[in-house]
């Protein structure tokens, strides 16, 4: 009995998985799942009670569920079990799978693992049948024995409760970071200045201006098309140029190109990003005949100088392969001679390091490299071993996991601000042996791909160690191999780890890796920019005229306020001009107006038709009552309450006299067309 429910809610989890990951109908399944049809039987003892209805009671009382979506599976629940059915057959869960709506992909690995205790449960509760009996043509029966049954319901509903929970929590961060980044994208776009009103009369301008909580380093690889262009650079505080081959003979590069014409350098320029050059070779081999060549190691300081001057860059990052612990005295030789030449200069160049996740070798002296280097850059990008996992987790038992390689390199005692992470947009992919069950490294695969050629697979989340996983499976659904990689909620960890640890920053390879999804990037910005208020100033939203200040440099001055509200209606820095001055003009114009209306009709009623100052009079108010048009339109455009008026919420970026051109060229056109065509046909059809 107790083996039939639990196989009840196994059915019901893997409906819930398979809607959880997204996996269509009209799809092929990474999940080949055989249900066994539970046939009705004349012999069974009749159920007092429906599995899915003690779900329902339970996610009816259970406290701290999320109102909205406890309601929803209620629902769907009720929807099944509204005939009061006895059993409950794989058409039922079909139909509860087919209600529920797609959510996270990340909530899958959660299931997967709640599945597994209880099939684990359920080998270790005794059951009240024999053991050798079979589930075959028998329904699922409840009794009133106190059993563990509505234990393991109500635990069931505990764990389900929880991934509700986080999906709503997750949404309420979604949100929070879609609003910060709109108001980061307002200050890329030259809009600083945002006024906060306090009341009617008060309110409060700021100016903004973007920072780095710690610096932004993006790996460009220099055969790369410039499809970076189409990202905001003014994210990158730095951008590193990867890379110049080294020649382990001469020093010089071996196919070194694009350097002196590449766009990309000048577009992080414009931004006021740097620009670093990496120097890099192929093996240990190559490095200690370097290093051992003194007139190559000159010649590359002194090829590199000419580089960075060429296009104007900031400094260069050694990552040399293969450093052993012979080389350590040659390297800090090569270092100090690099550093002392660069410092020679004028501009004051950067010298960068690369250092790898665990120096096993002790290949690096870092207490006498600390006084010559300015930053060390921690290489996460490499999968440091042949077993499948990650290649950067946060935290796991091996050596070669971030937090461990960091505290060992702080621990030697060297300022945490020193260092960076190098983080990846690349995935390891392994390929599993079908017969042998065995994994291998089969290469790296960027985000790009990960996300275009496996989109409808189920993602795994691990949160303690922080990175995705894929499962690939064939067209029969056997296991093929897996993708371990970073996606937005890992990078977010690790982002949260080097902020609160004080690390210098992080360097992301590459850029380039995750072309078309803009989650990553969006990431990077909301964690990484900080938002900077330069100044605020109090204004007055009704300005009085100044004590010191004359009539007519009170009309002078806001005559000026008012053009340029009229020729920049949306910019921030001409809100909320002086409008007094404009309703006094509007008055007297309108009372002027009417004045005249008044004398015409009183002279023309004494005087007759024939009144001498009758068409003068006429054509003055034509003249007042186009000025009154228009000075009501400049109020109108001025005035940040009206909608779809100038400065309003919904501002169009017209200047008010292109708006006037537009209107009076539409009447002189309809003036136009009136007298040409419109009245000679009714003249025409006037005449007898």
């Amino acid at each position: 009995m107790f083996r039939s429910l639990i196989c009840v809610i196994y059915l019901i989890l893997l409906s819930i998985t398979s809607s959880l990951a997204g996996i269509k109908n009209d799809k092929k399944h990474f999940y080949h799942i055989e249900y066994r049809t539970i046939q009705d039987s004349t012999k069974a003892v009749k159920l007092k009670s429906n599995p899915l209805k003690l779900l329902l009671e339970a996610l009816k009382f259970k406290k701290n569920a999320i109102t909205k979506e406890q309601q929803r599976v209620k629902v769907l629940i009720e929807k099944i079990i509204k005939n009061d059915t006895l059993l409950v057959t794989v058409k039922h869960l079909d139909e509860f799978k087919k209600e529920l709506a797609e959510s996270n992909k990340e909530q899958f690995q959660t299931l997967l693992d709640l599945i597994k205790e209880l099939q684990i449960s359920d080998k270790k509760t005794p059951s009240d049948e024999p053991e050798s009996k079979s589930l075959d043509n028998k329904p699922f029966r409840l009794t009133k024995e106190p059993d563990p049954n509505d234990k393991y319901i109500n635990d069931l509903v505990d764990k389900l409760i929880p991934i509700l929970t986080n999906t709503k929590e997750e949404q309420e961060k979604k949100n929070s970071r879609q609003e910060q980044l709109k108001l980061i994208r307002e200050v890329y776009a030259n809009k600083n200045s945002f006024i906060d009103t306090i009341n009617d009369s008060t309110a409060i301008r700021y100016r903004l201006k973007l920072g780095h909580r710690a610096d932004v380093l993006g790996i460009y690889p220099h055969e790369t098309k410039n499809t970076i262009n189409k990202y905001n650079l003014s994210t990158l505080s730095t951008l590193i140029y990867d890379y110049y081959e080294l020649d382990p003979s001469t020093g010089l590069a071996k196919n070194f190109n694009r350097w002196s014409d590449s766009d990309i350098i000048n577009n992080v320029k414009d931004v006021g990003a740097k620009v670093i050059l990496t120097v890099t070779n192929k093996n240990s081999l190559e490095t200690a005949k370097f290093l051992t060549n003194k007139k190559a190691t000159i010649n590359l300081i002194n090829n590199t100088l000419n580089l960075l001057e060429q296009r104007d860059a900031e400094g260069i990052n050694i990552d040399l392969k293969g450093l052993n612990k012979k080389l350590r005295p040659y390297f800090v030789e090569f270092i100090t001679l690099l550093s002392n030449t660069y410092r020679l200069k004028n501009k004051q160049y950067e010298v960068m390091i690369t250092l790898p996740v665990y120096d096993e070798n002790n290949a690096f002296d870092i207490p006498a490299l600390d006084a010559l280097t300015d930053r060390f850059i921690i290489d996460f990008s490499q999968k440091p071993t042949n077993y499948p996992g990650p290649i950067a987790p946060l935290i796991d038992e091996s050596d070669y996991n971030i937090q461990s390689s960091v505290s060992r390199y702080l621990n030697i005692g060297i300022a945490p601000y020193k260092f960076i992470v190098g983080l990846t947009y690349y995935g390891a992919e392994f390929e599993r042996n079908l017969r042998t069950g065995v994994e291998s490294f089969k290469n790296y695969i960027p985000y790009q791909q990960i996300r275009l050629n496996h989109q409808y697979a189920p993602v795994k989340y691990n949160k303690e160690q922080a990175f995705a996983s894929i499962e690939i499976r064939d067209d029969e659904g056997n296991l093929t191999g897996h993708i371990f990689y970073d996606n937005e909620y890992s990078l977010e960890q690790k982002y949260d780890f080097i902020i609160q640890n004080g690390l210098g920053g992080v360097a992301i390879r590459d850029l380039v890796a995750d072309e078309g999804y803009g989650e990553l990037w969006d990431l990077l910005a909301s964690k990484f920019i900080r938002i900077d208020t330069v100044s605020k100033e109090m204004i007055s939203l009704k300005p009085s005229l100044a004590q010191d200040q004359s009539i007519w440099e009170y009309i002078k001055t806001n005559s000026i306020s008012y053009y340029k509200a009229l020729q920049f209606p949306c910019d921030a820095k001409y809100d909320h001009p002086d409008q007094l001055l404009l309703r006094i003009i509007n008055i007297i114009l309108g009372f002027l107006s009417i004045s005249i209306i008044v004398i015409l009709i009183y002279q023309i009623k004494a005087k007759g038709e024939k009144w001498r100052w009758k068409k003068l009079l006429i054509k003055f108010l034509i003249v007042l009552i186009n000025l009154c048009i228009i000075t009501i339109f400049m109020w109108l455009y001025i005035d940040s309450r009206f909608k779809w008026f100038g400065a309003g919420e919904n501002c169009i970026s017209m200047p008010f006299i292109i708006l006037l051109l537009i209107i009076f060229t539409g009447i002189i056109f309809g003036s136009i067309i009136m007298r040409l065509l419109i009245f000679p046909a009714i003249q025409h059809d006037e005449k007898p």
